[in-house]
């Protein structure tokens, strides 16, 4: 049978045991091993193959792909899948009332409404598929104990970290969704709008490749975000919010609201990057709460607050009367 990584001899004469300790050290015969390892494998008292550490992993782990060894990382309990499903109703429901809302504009304010849409059914999509277990990899701790997690514990928890890589792919797809909104209610220049996508999805981008990095090179990963990400508010607080401006302090006004309330909660996600992906110091439930609750406020609170703002639901009313008024 197998305990962990190690392979211990049943009480029968099985040989299932014997052929896995054989693979052990055949696999050490292979060229792509570092040298020296096939032979640093030994066995205890009771004939149990011990697992080599290797440079601070052990030789099963570090070969875990080609000895197939099932991992279960660190990942949430049943609190994180109730996170999911809840921001899976809100995203739902958003995204249905953000559709039928599509339909009463025209050709100009329809488009801020299908991207508002477009980015609630993204975030509604992708916490669907986490909170059927989709979307994640294992990706393993900082600082282990010899790569293992706690000594004598070979399948310890402590040793890998579920990773969420599908909000990351939401965020590259329903951001820069809300900045063209933005933009669009503004009145920006194609080239400020072009310029904010690319910031917007290099900020998204940056923070992926700093979660998927060691330790060692997720902080600069981290520090070319932030730049980004700054160099996405000053856009949208500067040039933007001056073009909004020439459109009428009524839109000036709404887009500045609109820009601060995405700034402020935008800037949360950093903040939660560093102690959750950063750090790794909080629970993976503790993960999936509070990226939640900034994607339900970020995305979907604000996608509101673009749809009913004067410039867009206004504009509707406005029309309707004067349709009214002719007709009368």
């Amino acid at each position: 049978r197998y305990s962990g990584f190690a392979v211990e001899r049943p009480l029968d004469d099985s040989p299932e045991p014997r052929m896995a300790s054989l693979c052990l050290q055949f696999l050490g015969s292979i060229p792509i091993l570092p040298p020296n390892v096939w032979n640093q494998i030994v066995y205890d008292s009771s004939g149990n193959v011990k697992p080599v550490v290797y440079q601070q992993q052990s030789f099963a782990v570090y070969y875990n792909s080609l000895a197939s060894i099932n991992i279960q990382p660190e990942n949430i309990g049943q609190l994180g899948f109730n996170f999911m499903w809840l921001a899976f109703g809100f995203a739902t429901t958003a995204t249905f009332i953000f559709a039928y809302l599509t339909v009463f504009h025209g050709k100009e304010k329809r488009k801020i409404h299908l991207a508002v849409t477009a980015a609630a059914a993204s975030v509604a999509i992708v916490y669907y598929a986490m909170a059927r277990a989709q979307g994640w990899t294992s990706l393993s701790q900082d600082n282990p104990v010899n790569g293992l997690g706690p000594v004598g514990d070979l399948t310890s928890q402590a040793s890998y970290r579920a990773f969420y890589w599908a909000r990351y792919a939401m965020w590259i797809f329903a951001c820069p969704l809300l900045v063209w909104a933005l933009c669009i209610v503004a009145g920006a220049t194609g080239t400020q709008i072009l310029a904010l996508l690319i910031v917007t999805a290099s900020w998204v981008a940056t923070l992926l490749l700093g979660a998927l990095s060691k330790s060692g090179s997720r902080w600069g990963w981290f520090i070319f975000s932030g730049i980004a990400l700054g160099l996405l508010l000053l856009g949208l607080l500067g040039p933007v919010r001056k073009r909004a401006y020439g459109r009428g302090d009524i839109t000036g006004i709404t887009f500045t609201y609109l820009a601060f309330f995405l700034m402020t909660t935008w800037i949360g996600y950093p903040v939660v990057w560093v102690i959750a992906e950063g750090t790794r110091s909080i629970s993976v439930n503790a993960e999936v709460l509070l990226y939640a609750i900034l994607d339900v406020i970020s995305k979907l609170i604000l996608g509101f607050g673009i749809l009913v703002s004067e410039p867009v639901y206004g504009a509707y009313l406005s029309s309707s009367a004067d349709v009214i008024d002719s007709k009368l």
